[in-house]
């Protein structure tokens, strides 16, 4: 019985961490069942006032005023045993890029990049193992985008991620989360190392809340307006990035959750910074 409850709070917890920030965790350490699996759809609204063009430093003169990017995101996981599970996210966004001293507003739009991949569980805290380890791994699908802009939806190009994610069920309802990995892409873009911390809470059988926080730091690169960039360079420079982010999850009905969060970039080095907030519903089967 005790296990069943234990089950029934990781399926739970995994909505919660599934559902973060996609710059947080790639993976959740914990799968769904056999045969069960969620599918996520997901809104995204960031606004990013300030482009950071080293560690500390803002550039000057910046030539908008505002700058948001709108993302809809449909992502979702199947177990295939109770070992492995399979996971694939696609979206759109579109961008605002409003000009200091004009009523003009210009931007962009396009298919994000497709991620399809799989977790596969090493170590199961269920199964007398101190902590549940789960290998993650996926392919990074080019969209359909201009990569050339300040406002630019992706890097540009198509490339892979690996990583290990960790989880530490503390009680029935708490569980802490971590994670660290490696992402490359090919063309000029520099490769990556990310990492992430979390922590996850059901309050009650129907609603519950995490917190995390991550950082994403490009192995080389430029530095925007520094030497050797070009206009349209921006797939070419050492993007540095930290986040943070709280939210929460309410069951509507049966497997129906609604979700929502809210972060914020910090101290990046070549980054757009700025506030963002989620909001979406997840169906668990």
């Amino acid at each position: 019985m005790l296990k069943m409850v234990i089950r029934g709070a990781i399926a739970l917890l995994s909505v919660v961490s599934i559902v973060g920030v996609a710059h947080a965790g790639e993976w959740s350490p914990y799968l769904p069942a056999p045969g069960g699996g969620n599918v996520d759809f997901n809104f995204i609204h960031q606004e990013s006032p300030i482009l950071r063009k080293g560690i500390g430093g803002k550039t000057p003169n910046r030539p908008w005023e505002q700058l948001t990017q709108n993302t809809y995101l449909i992502s979702g996981s199947y177990g295939v045993t109770d070992r492995f599970a399979i996971d694939a996210r696609i979206g759109f966004s579109e961008t605002d890029f409003q000009r200091k001293n004009s009523n003009l507003i210009q931007g962009t739009d396009g298919v994000s990049d497709t991620l399809i991949g799989f977790r596969y569980r090493v170590f199961d805290e269920l199964e007398n193992a101190p902590v549940t380890v789960t290998f993650g791994a996926s392919g990074i699908i080019q969209g359909l985008y201009s990569p050339t802009v300040v406002d630019s939806i992706g890097e540009g190009a198509s490339g892979a991620q690996v990583g290990v994610s960790i989880g530490k069920l503390i009680t029935p309802k708490l569980a802490l989360t971590a994670e660290v990995g490696g992402r490359f892409r090919f063309d000029t873009v520099p490769e990556e190392v990310f990492f992430s911390l979390g922590a996850s809470y059901s309050v009650t059988s129907r609603v519950g809340i995490w917190a995390s926080i991550s950082h994403a730091d490009s192995l080389g690169g430029l530095d925007v307006g520094g030497v050797g960039f070009l206009p349209g360079g921006f797939q070419n420079v050492e993007e540095d990035n930290n986040y943070a982010d709280f939210g929460g999850s309410v069951r509507l009905w049966k497997g129906l959750s609604l979700t929502g969060s809210y972060g914020r970039r910090f101290l990046g080095k070549n980054t757009l910074q700025g506030g963002f907030f989620r909001t979406g519903l997840s169906y668990n089967f």
